[in-house]
């Protein structure tokens, strides 16, 4: 990609679109071709190009509609249209970015291997799904509905063939991911484009959109990005521009509420959508004026500024409940919870910024604008007899008590004072039980309301699960950093097992079941899902050395599927990964495989995984339990060693289990890396400063070593070197089969202590020498170590400060609570 083209200060606002308005958004001629049913999307045609200037187009139109020979069928109209417009897409074209690797940054962190392929075919779909707009968009733009940016940007994918705002966010935090920073600074610089063009940023980037945006993410979406690359000189240079919008989009949704200056959604447009036009006129027509019609019109634009353009949270009967139908959507008479969380943060994030920049005035302007909505949150959304926030009626004025994944949005942008986390997180986790979210396996609905619109039950939205999982997370208890960790995983698998089946990533997906497509008319067979792909991407970053398909403990459905070919595995040595070929379900003509269990010999039996009669080896079966050990067969020169052939199965850690050891140990230092002793801190020091800026840390940690660390030191190299799963050690994998009868390595070592780790690792019944230590072996009724996992518990939450505004320091994650198990 060439370099990305960033924009100076100083907004030149201008309206978005000129006489091509005339011809995409109003007029005889989008009316005719849309209500005629030509296309069966109507978005279809307000996104093909002109081949002429809209002006001879209208003239063109005008003589064809007083024409004698024009018999008013469709036939002269499907004429007209091919011969004044180009086919849709034709303004775009492929672009692959340069900043594209065949080995993204997020594969080094899986470790399951089907999980790791899956990686990497999300990982080419950022080739499909990057466009940039041709020159001639820049030279002509009144023959396109598209909106010229200078850069390349990542379009959902589907009938969504141009960018999207808020969808940039999520799509964002997947290219950071990948490594692709290149990429992610072209489409930040092409919202900032936007702004100094029009002083705010559209929903998408089609000149339909002109009387709306989107929940304004631009300053998440920076925030991101520094975090990542630590450019805090590009996010400082772009503040004029981030405030604009900041300030635009608040002067322009401002509404009063009980004494405070709160925000809702709004459309600043006329008519019905274009690229719904049918859909809009069909739902307008039982309402009795023009006045009424344009109302209604007004409140489903509204409604998609919002994101969730069709849905039941925005309806208002006349009773004040949410049932209804489309024509009951009064999106402008409703304080919306994500809204008002969304502003918070961006306030508290520009606050951070010009503290960098040095703007102490700036910094505290904003400082305070973000604590005022901090109060108005808590003061006017938050319901105590529900235990959430609500979204607040103006109509009727009170609470709206009904579920949408949008009310835990606060959790999100940490919206919440931080004496209340304690009493927030009961209440949350009471609300969630409540309403039995963790018995959707496919994920938690928008909605719990069906009404067959797409932001409604069932459907499950990516972005929104992305929202829950890290608002849980944030509350920092255990209860909910668990339920976060399992639905994490549970999200993964679930996309992961609907691409298994269908080939494609989805728009949305159906909570009532694992791995299944949503069930809407715009969820179609695409190539994408851009959104979809950025979130899965980033937990696959974030929770891939912890995933292990076979592990069903976060209620993922266990999978059946046929053995992996060789030449997909990634593990350099192929002994350790052949699978028993023989054995196979459901048939009389293979035996059964029967394992001695290592419960027997001492060790700890839920480490390990023991097949029964009735198991097969071949494939997960629904009668096991998920293994934390996964046993292959030996390689013939193991068989030839070993003494007795019907053991001689070799055990290798489960990917998984390896991982949540090494991730344990690098994100807590509570449990000792060598020994697996417990190691308390002797020093917390937590610092009581109130509402913490945005990058200030309340807490300092200082942990004691464990007595065994400087042996850790010395031996750490060897123990990487022995392990099964280093890829650079292929020969000594194949000469390194570990037994169920154990037997101690009697060598030269140096203590006592190095010795019996060595002897768990060595336990080989063989009279040749050690590949740990190159000793000799001979037998040993030492039974083999296990460590259990342990916790350490978090600080008490009040004791983390008082201040009003709740930041993403205020716990930070290396003192959450982790598990390690060694084995």
């Amino acid at each position: 990609m060439a370099a990305a083209q960033s924009c100076e200060n100083g907004p030149q606002s201008s309206s978005v679109g000129g006489e091509n308005r005339n011809v995409y958004t109003k007029g005889l001629l989008l009316e005719t071709v849309q209500r005629s049913n030509m296309f069966p999307d109507c978005k279809t045609f307000v996104d093909m190009p002109m081949r002429y200037p809209p002006e001879r187009i209208l003239g063109d139109f005008e003589l064809f509609s007083n024409c004698r020979r024009n018999d008013g069928s469709l036939y002269f109209l499907q004429m007209f249209v091919e011969k004044h417009f180009d086919p849709k897409g034709s303004e775009l074209e492929k672009f692959t970015p340069t900043d594209w690797k065949s080995e993204p940054l997020y594969a080094d962190k899986i470790c399951d291997i089907e999980m790791k392929q899956f990686g990497y075919k999300l990982n080419e779909l950022w080739k499909e799904l990057c466009y940039r707009l041709k020159d001639d968009v820049q030279r002509n733009p009144d023959m396109y509905s598209s909106i010229y940016v200078p850069n390349p940007f990542i379009v959902p994918g589907g009938r969504y063939t141009e960018f999207y705002y808020w969808d940039s966010y999520w799509i964002l935090l997947g290219l950071l991911a990948s490594g692709m920073h290149q990429t992610a600074k072209g489409m930040i610089d092409n919202f900032l484009y936007l702004i100094k063009q029009y002083g705010f940023i559209p929903s998408g980037g089609r000149i339909y959109y002109y009387g709306r945006s989107h929940p304004p993410l631009l300053i998440y979406m920076m925030k991101a990005y520094v975090d990542v690359t630590k450019d805090e000189e590009y996010a400082i240079k772009s503040l004029p521009l981030l405030e604009t919008e900041f300030n635009n989009f608040r002067e322009r949704h401002k509404v009063e509420v009980q004494g405070f200056t709160m925000y809702h959604y709004q459309d600043f447009s006329t008519g019905p959508r274009p690229e719904s036009f049918r859909e809009d006129i069909a739902h307008s027509d039982g309402l009795c004026n023009e006045s009424l019609k344009e109302e209604y019109f007004s409140e489903i634009k509204s409604a998609c500024e919002s994101g969730m353009d069709c849905s039941s949270r925005w309806f208002i009967n006349e009773e004040g409940t949410n049932q209804g139908t489309l024509t009951d959507t009064k999106t402008r008479c409703i304080v919306p919870v994500d809204l008002n969380s969304i502003l918070f943060r961006s306030g508290k994030m520009l606050s951070a910024f010009y503290s960098k920049a040095g703007n102490t005035a700036k910094a505290e302007e904003y400082q305070d604008i973000a604590c005022d909505l901090a109060k108005a949150i808590r003061d006017v959304l938050w319901n105590e007899e529900c235990g959430i926030w609500l979204d607040y009626d103006l109509a009727n004025q009170k609470p709206r008590p009904y579920f949408s994944v949008s009310n835990f949005f606060p959790l999100w942008t940490r919206a919440f004072p931080i004496v209340d986390r304690e009493k927030i997180a009961s209440s949350v986790m009471a609300y969630i039980k409540s309403n039995q979210l963790d018995e959707f396996l496919g994920g938690v609905p928008n909605t719990l309301v069906n009404t067959g619109l797409s932001w409604d039950y069932p459907n499950v939205s990516p972005c929104m699960m992305f929202v829950l999982i890290e608002g849980l997370e944030n509350l920092c208890t255990p209860e909910a950093t668990a339920l976060s960790q399992r639905w994490g995983h549970r999200w993964i698998k679930s996309n992961y097992e609907a691409y298994r089946k269908d080939g494609h990533m989805f728009e949305k997906y159906n909570c009532e079941n694992f791995g299944l497509k949503a069930a809407c008319p715009k969820v179609e067979t695409q190539t994408g899902f851009g959104w979809t792909n950025g979130v899965v991407i980033y937990f696959l970053s974030k929770y891939g050395n912890e995933l292990c398909l076979t592990d069903t403990s976060d209620g993922s459905k266990p999978k059946v599927s046929a053995p992996v070919k060789k030449k997909n595995l990634i593990i350099t040595s192929e002994d350790h990964m052949q699978l028993q070929a023989k054995d196979s379900c459901d048939c009389e003509d293979n035996e059964k495989a029967a394992l001695s269990s290592p419960a027997s010999k001492g060790a700890d039996s839920s480490a390990f995984y023991t097949p029964n009669s009735d198991d097969c080896l071949q494939c997960p079966s629904e009668k096991s339990q998920r293994p934390s050990v996964v046993r292959f067969p030996p390689s013939g020169s193991q068989e030839q060693e070993c003494t007795n052939k019907d053991i001689a199965i070799g055990q290798i850690p489960c990917p998984a289990a390896m991982s949540k050891q090494s991730s344990a140990t690098a994100r807590s230092a509570q449990i000792c890396q060598f020994c697996g002793r417990m190691v308390r801190p002797e020093n917390i020091d937590q610092q009581q400063t109130g509402c913490y800026p945005e990058d200030e840390s309340p807490m300092q940690q200082q942990q004691s070593i464990c007595p065994c660390q400087s042996e850790a030191a010395a031996t750490e190299q060897q123990d990487k070197s022995t392990s099964p799963y280093h890829e650079d050690q292929p020969q000594r994998q194949q000469q390194y089969p570990l037994r169920q009868d154990k037997s101690t390595c009697v060598s030269s070592h140096q203590d006592q202590a190095k010795m019996q780790q060595m002897a768990s690792k060595c336990a080989n019944k063989v009279t040749g020498p050690c590949v740990p230590c190159n000793g000799s072996a001979t037998d040993s009724t030492q039974p083999e170590q296990t460590f259990v996992s342990k916790q350490f518990p978090l600080a008490d939450p009040k004791s983390m400060g008082f201040g009003l505004c709740s930041d993403q320091d205020a716990l930070p994650s290396q003192s959450k609570p982790q598990e390690k198990e060694s084995l």
